[in-house]
């Protein structure tokens, strides 16, 4: 059991940790939002580090660092509200009123202050007696108030929080949302990923309480081998829904652009306005068309979002929802429909019957053979020799 949960809490925080690199790396990400999806697996990570630590028994050499995650994991499902805020309305700042939700953080803080500025002999005594019965993490007094009681405390902040969560979802009428035929493709896709998250988080914050909460009371509490269970299968949810966030996210980066705030913007403006903003959102994916189909720029070489982006004059995160919302596919994917759907057409009008292949990944920006090769044969089911063989063949019948 021990070697499949060290194996289990490592492959999250790798995973995590990937995933904070990729996000961090995109140039149209969702800014705001996404440095507190970071500061979520982050938060993560470090109690997932500190719990393996306890977990080995390594903690016995690093007894500076029990119980500085607590504070931070406290805080973690207010960071989880307000990411998933932050996407569905589109914001770019915390509001003043948000400054109630670090109450959880000061709270932790509180609670083991005085165990933070103990002296280092009593806090390697209280880590050695943790390692000779792992059953005195939940009992162990080291704080402001008695363990038990500030138990109850983390199980109401659990609860709290997966209600608001609960709410907030459906004040935005999520699932209806995911579940509209108008929402089909990228949009829907955002809506999916905020529902699960959403909800699984509020199932791991109920999950957590629960088990807190039965486990202070007699009357309540299950058997030794029924507790290990249970406990067994939070720790397990709990790592499995991060391991697929993570995974959400790795196989759809174009996630992370968010809900573009045209639309809202739109509605919140009398009529006027509101065409105002739809001419200008037609002015751009016009540009956009114009600068494939009349200006080729995708036949650059090594082209880039940003590159576009600045060439266009419209910020990078809109150019990548843009692309999203009209074509259905990433900036990636557009740009290589464009150079396959050229390629296609050179190759039609007899390119091999004086150039290579070489030369045609070059005349249409393609910088990988293997990449090239790949999605011409996604699109015609043949090579593209043999695509010209086909077309010479149908031009002899003729």
């Amino acid at each position: 059991m021990s070697i499949f949960f060290t194996v289990l809490h490592l492959s999250v925080i790798a995973l995590s940790l990937v995933l904070i690199i990729r996000i961090l790396v995109r140039k149209d990400r969702q800014v705001f939002s996404n440095r507190l999806l970071i500061t979520f697996f982050g938060i993560n990570i470090a109690a997932l580090a500190l719990y393996l630590l306890v977990f080995t028994g390594l903690i016995e050499n690093l007894w500076y660092l029990y119980r500085t995650t607590l504070p931070l994991s406290l805080i973690s499902p207010a960071i989880g509200y307000l990411y998933i805020r932050s996407v569905l309305n589109d914001e770019n700042a915390l509001h003043k009123s948000d400054i109630w939700h670090s109450v959880p953080f000061l709270l932790g803080f509180l609670q083991y202050a005085p165990f933070y500025f103990s002296s280092a002999t009593f806090k390697k005594q209280v880590v050695k007696q943790l390692l000779s019965d792992n059953t005195l993490e939940y009992t162990t007094n080291v704080g402001m108030v008695d363990e038990a009681t500030f138990s109850v405390v983390r199980a109401l902040i659990s609860l709290t929080y997966s209600l608001l969560i609960i709410h907030l979802l459906r004040k935005h009428k999520v699932y209806v949302l995911y579940k509209n035929v108008n929402s089909k493709g990228f949009k829907q896709r955002i809506y999916k990923w905020i529902l699960l998250f959403g909800v699984t988080l509020s199932v791991n914050l109920i999950s957590f309480s629960s088990f807190v909460l039965t486990n202070l009371f007699p009357v309540l509490q299950p058997s030794a081998l029924v507790s290990g269970l249970i406990e067994f299968l939070i720790v397990t949810l709990f790592n499995g829904t991060l391991i697929f966030y993570t995974a959400y996210l790795l196989v759809f980066p174009e996630t992370l652009i968010g809900l573009y705030n045209y639309q809202r913007k739109a509605q919140q403006n009398n009529d006027a306005k509101e065409n105002e903003n739809r001419n200008e959102f037609e002015e751009e994916i016009n540009a956009l068309k114009e600068a494939l189909e009349k200006d080729n720029v995708y036949l650059t070489n090594s082209l880039k979002l940003n590159d576009l982006a600045t060439e266009l004059n419209i910020p990078a995160r809109k150019l990548s929802y843009l692309i999203n919302e009209h074509f259905g596919m990433n900036f990636n994917e557009l740009i290589n429909e464009y150079r396959i759907k050229d390629a296609i057409s050179k190759i039609e009008e007899g390119y091999f019957e004086t150039y290579t292949v070489s030369a045609l990944l070059k005349d249409i920006g393609f910088s990988n053979k293997t990449t090239f090769y790949k999605l011409f044969k996604d699109k015609t089911g043949s090579t593209p020799t043999e695509y010209a063989k086909k077309c010479k063949k149908q031009d002899n019948t003729y």
